[in-house]
């Protein structure tokens, strides 16, 4: 839906709660250095999934036709 973009301010909220709660879940263990890379490549992701929200659809979005 993000590709094609038709409804993309609540789809990338629902996938940044998601993977907020995904992240929280199964990368506990930051002592290991392998967890500690997801959870940052988590957080960029969603960064990334709420500064999308932010700006909302683009021109060439279904929303904006």
């Amino acid at each position: 839906m993000i590709l094609i973009g038709y409804k993309i301010r609540c789809v990338a909220m629902t996938l940044a709660i998601y993977l907020m709660i995904v992240t929280l879940v199964m990368h506990l263990d930051l002592s290991d250095p392998g967890q500690k890379v997801h959870v940052l490549k988590n957080l960029a992701i969603i960064g990334g999934l709420l500064a999308l929200e932010s700006a909302g659809a683009g021109y060439c979005s279904l929303e904006e036709k």
